[in-house]
Parts: C-alpha cells; structure tokens; sequence
C-alpha cells in the first residue's frame, strides 16, 4: 500500500501545481492568439488546429435560415463579417424562402422582426463575394401534408390546446429543412473546396448581432 505520507505530501500536493500549470497554458495561449492576430473571444479557441502559427487563420462557415420578408443583414454584416475580416476565413450560406413572412407567435410588435429585402436579388449584392451557397426554396419544396408521418409523430409533443397546431409544426418543419440544406451547401464546400470548417455558426433571418 501507498504510505500515507506519500499520499499526503507527495501526488495529492501535487494537484494544485497541475492545475495552475494548466491555467497559465490556457492565458498563455490566449495572449500568443491576441499578439499574433489580433483580438480574439475565448469561444473562438473551440479549435486548436493552428493556433499557434499565424498563417492558419480559422474558417468559419455563416448559415443563415428563414424567410426572406424577415431577412436582416445589418447587424450580421457590421459586427459578424466586417469586424472578422482578416482575423478568420469566413464564407456565408443563405436558405431563405421568398413567399410572404410567417410567425408562429403572433404578437404585437411582429412588425420589429420585419426584413427590409424585397427580392433574392438583394441578398446576392449585399453579400457579394462573402456568399459561398444560396438557396430560394419554395413553400412547395417545405410542404408538410396533412397526412405526412412526421406531422403526426410530432402531434403528441404540442399541446393540443395551442393555436394552430398543425401550421406551427410546418413552420417548424420548414426551419428545419432549412438547416438541413445549408448544411448540405457546406458539406459540399468542403469536398469542393478540400478544406474544413473549424466553426459553424447557425443565425435565423431575423437574429441581431449586437456586438462583434
């Protein structure tokens, strides 16, 4: 058996150097990141691969889901693209349906959550070379029938009482399906392109992001 001094004064002392150690690896990585490519959030260390070598920036792949009489690209361009630029490689995916703007919470000051996009079109120019995959489905392509399996498998899991059971599970349907192909778009980017992303990042149309 261990002697109990051993125990006591020698491995067990030992935890609070490892911890410290482990501590200043972690500040000393975060200052080697700020020094060698500028500011930089700790959520952005979710991926080691070349951190520490300043020719490596991380690639960052943008989807942006919903519809586009909600579509809001501001705030995304001002404090998501423009203020990475040139800190991280970052290539934006849109899925955005062109028909008329559905909530499933119908609440006063729905306006607020109101795009400013009148056409496809829009969204090309604005995103400009940024954009690396876009789709415009249709409701058709999103159609959920009445009958369809996944409709009712889903039922149980709303409460029968709310309103409008059925199209808050399409809407939902819907969001889904969206996720589904710009993560098809960026799966395809990587094959194409013979890199991967370290981050992706998921926004709905209507996200705000307030600050960089």
């Amino acid at each position: 058996a261990m002697p109990r001094g051993f125990a006591r004064h020698g491995i067990l002392s030992a935890r609070p150097c490892l911890l410290a150690a482990a501590v200043s690896l972690v500040l000393a990585t975060m200052w080697y990141a700020r020094e060698a490519r500028g500011p930089m959030h700790f959520s952005s260390l979710v991926s080691t691969e070349g951190l520490f070598s300043s020719r490596r920036r991380h690639r960052v792949a943008v989807c942006i889901h919903g519809q586009l009489g909600r579509l809001e690209l501001k705030s995304k361009m001002v404090n998501l693209m423009r203020a990475n630029d040139g800190l991280v490689d970052m290539r934006v995916f849109v899925v955005v349906r062109a028909d008329p703007p559905r909530f499933s919470n119908s609440v006063v000051g729905n306006e607020v959550c109101m795009g400013t996009f009148n056409s496809t079109d829009q969204v090309l120019r604005v995103l400009g070379a940024r954009l690396a995959g876009a789709r415009f489905p249709t409701a058709a392509e999103h159609a959920l029938a009445r009958d369809d399996a996944y409709l009712n498998r889903s039922l149980p899991l709303y409460r029968a009482a709310s309103k409008n059971r059925f199209q808050r599970i399409r809407n939902h349907y819907s969001q889904f399906k969206g996720w589904e192909a710009c993560a098809d778009m960026v799966h395809d980017h990587e094959r194409t392109s013979g890199w991967r992303f370290d981050v992706v990042a998921r926004f709905r149309d209507n996200s705000i992001a307030l600050e960089p």
